[in-house]
């Protein structure tokens, strides 16, 4: 019976801590991420998520892009560039968002798309700069004006051009859609690059 006792008491010391972690820090739910490439090679962001505060944050910041325009949170919140990305920064998060809240954020990057050697080489910001906290689940979609045959390629802050293995991917009628694996840490950024026909973009 004594042994007993010590084995659970020496099981308890490795689940609890566990436990407590998991359940004091701040994530991202879940996200969906809607982008429209417009024939110009500028592109419109929606983007919902939910964020679940572990109520110890002072900050949460959403980032959105550089050079972002028209964009809109539905809420107030301060706009400021961080590394020269455009972002809402909620004050006191921790003290007056704890707990489950919902986003959902719409704006406009210029152009994506530049042209060499008698190619367009798209390089879209999917996540600019990266939360400050990790994602758990993330889709994101990628609208294209036209069809196209060349797989696109993803380059993360973290992973590099091996990103890929992260999503299940899928491509069909000029439309990329992207379900995460695996959990995004924080501060990880996500880039989508592709040549393309001369012409393809306006």
């Amino acid at each position: 019976m004594r042994r007993f006792l010590i084995i659970l008491l020496c099981l308890s010391l490795f689940v609890i801590p566990a436990g407590a972690e998991d359940a004091t820090d701040t994530e991202i739910i879940d996200m969906n991420t809607e982008i429209q490439l417009q024939e110009d090679g500028s592109c419109t962001v929606n983007s919902s998520f939910t964020v679940r505060f572990s109520g110890k944050d002072s900050s949460f910041v959403i980032p959105l892009g550089v050079d972002a325009v028209d964009y809109s949170l539905g809420i107030p919140a301060d706009v400021q560039k961080i590394n020269n990305v455009t972002c809402y920064v909620l004050p006191e998060s921790g003290a007056s968002f704890a707990g489950q809240q919902n986003y959902s954020v719409t704006y406009t990057l210029p152009c994506q798309v530049s042209t060499a050697d008698g190619k367009q080489h798209l390089d879209l910001s999917v996540l600019a700069s990266g939360f400050t906290c990790p994602i758990n689940t993330w889709k994101f979609t990628v609208h294209f004006p036209a069809a196209f045959e060349t797989m696109p390629d993803l380059f993360s802050g973290y992973h590099g051009n091996t990103a890929f293995n992260d999503f299940d991917i899928q491509c069909a009628d000029g439309v990329y859609t992207a379900n995460m694996l695996t959990r995004m840490q924080d501060h990880d950024s996500l880039r989508l690059q592709m040549d393309l026909p001369d012409g393809y973009f306006d």
